[in-house]
C-alpha cells in the first residue's frame, strides 16, 4: 500500500505538506484498523460495515495522494522537520500494517468459526425432526 521510495528520494522530492498529509492519512488508517476488531468481536455488523467503509475511503485518499504529482520541496522546509515527519510516516505505516494483520487474522478466525457452525447446522438438519404439530380434534369430539 505504501509507495516504494527511499528516504532520500522522499525528503528531496516531496513537499512538506505532502508528507504531512500522508502522515495524517496513515495515522487515520491505523486508528480505523485498530478499532475495527471490536466490531467483529461484538458481532456488530453495522459498525463493521461502517469501519470497512471508513478504511476504504482513507485508502482511496492515500491512493489519490500518491498518484497526484507532488510539489517539490521548498527552501523553507527544515531538514530536521522533514526527517521527523518521515520517521512518523514509517512508524504510522508499521502501525497500520500490524493492525491490518491482526484484523485479518481475527476475520479469518471468525470465518472459520462461522464455517464450523454452518457444518454443525447442516449435519444436524439431516437427523433432526421437528416436533409434530398437535392434530386438531375431529369435529364433534371434544
Amino acid at each position: 500500500m505504501e509507495p516504494h521510495f527511499t528516504k532520500p528520494q522522499c525528503a528531496a522530492s516531496f513537499s512538506f505538506s505532502f508528507l504531512k498529509e500522508q502522515l495524517r492519512l496513515l495515522q487515520e488508517l491505523a486508528e480505523a484498523l485498530e478499532s475495527a476488531p471490536q466490531a467483529v468481536v461484538a458481532s456488530d455488523l453495522r459498525r463493521l460495515e461502517l469501519q470497512t467503509s471508513r478504511q476504504r475511503a482513507i485508502t482511496e485518499d492515500l491512493r489519490v495522494l500518491w498518484n497526484v504529482p507532488a510539489a517539490s520541496s521548498s527552501a523553507t522546509d527544515s531538514p530536521a522537520q522533514r526527517r521527523a515527519v518521515i520517521r512518523q510516516i514509517a512508524a504510522s505505516s508499521l502501525r497500520a500494517q500490524q493492525a491490518a494483520r491482526l484484523y485479518a487474522a481475527l476475520l479469518r478466525r471468525a470465518q472459520r468459526t462461522n464455517h464450523i457452525f454452518l457444518r454443525l447446522l447442516a449435519s444436524s438438519a439431516a437427523t433432526y425432526e421437528p416436533p409434530r404439530a398437535a392434530m386438531p380434534a375431529p369435529p364433534g369430539r371434544v
